[in-house]
């Protein structure tokens, strides 16, 4: 038997019983654009055990969040394979990759350029996309709750209410208002002075968790979560700088 394709990594066979190789008969493969933010590939395959001759569906992807560490701290890439068997069953396998693959040859993200936003919060932020581009991820989120503590500050917000997630005011066992001046308060205080709306106070707050949790706990975000929190940045930037600034008296 001429065997013009095999698959890269031996399957589950429910009639052998174990592990085989395959013979790859017909092959369909999806991916994302080399321009989108967030990379991804789907294989399909119809396939036949070269043991014996059973006809298997098997489907394999991978992300660029799809990693995991070894025993030595590295970081290896990773993807799921599914063997989808004739009577209906299915098993998955995660396999790990020692290289990168193909997929993670992203496009770098381009910062966004302000004509309003003072030197050093701008400065900041395109140090937080260039550590993203080059996939610093505990940098990145470290910068990130930076630059919204730098926001803060250059704004002169200093100490904030604290708010239930229902937009009340949270009040101690006294029945008085409970004030902070960390940085989850002013937040609050932003949304106090009329910066930003209620909305961005909650994604503001859930990238502020993001941050510590990456900085306390040394835990690395995942990318998608970091590109999603310098997209909200930016829009917040844009906001509170850029907007506001804008001379509509001068639109004919």
């Amino acid at each position: 038997m001429i065997i013009l394709d095999r698959l890269d990594r031996k399957v589950y066979c429910n009639k052998c019983n174990h592990d085989t190789n395959h013979e790859v008969i017909s092959k369909h493969e999806e991916r994302s654009s080399s321009t989108d933010d967030f990379q991804w590939q789907s294989q399909y395959f119809i396939v036949r055990c070269l043991g014996c001759d059973n006809i298997s569906f098997v489907s394999i992807y991978g992300d660029e969040d799809c990693w995991e560490y070894d025993e030595t701290g590295n970081r290896n890439w990773t993807d799921t394979c599914t063997v989808h068997h004739k009577d209906g069953g299915s098993i998955s396998y995660s396999t790990s990759k020692e290289e990168v693959p193909p997929l993670k040859d992203y496009s770098p993200r381009l910062p966004m350029e302000f004509s309003n936003v003072p030197p050093k919060l701008e400065g900041l932020y395109n140090q937080v996309v260039d550590v993203y581009n080059f996939d610093y991820l505990l940098l990145c989120s470290a910068g990130i709750r930076t630059l919204i503590e730098a926001i803060c500050r250059e704004l002169s917000i200093t100490v904030g209410n604290l708010y239930n997630n229902d937009g009340e005011i949270r009040l101690n066992k006294k029945g008085e208002e409970i004030k902070s001046s960390s940085l989850e308060g002013k937040i609050f205080g932003l949304y106090e002075k009329g910066y930003i709306v209620w909305e961005q106070v909650k994604i503001l707050q859930t990238i502020r968790e993001i941050g510590n949790t990456a900085v306390h706990e040394i835990i690395e975000p995942q990318r998608s979560d970091l590109k999603n929190s310098i997209i909200i940045i930016e829009k917040v930037l844009d906001l509170i700088y850029e907007v506001k600034n804008t001379r509509f008296h001068n639109i004919k």
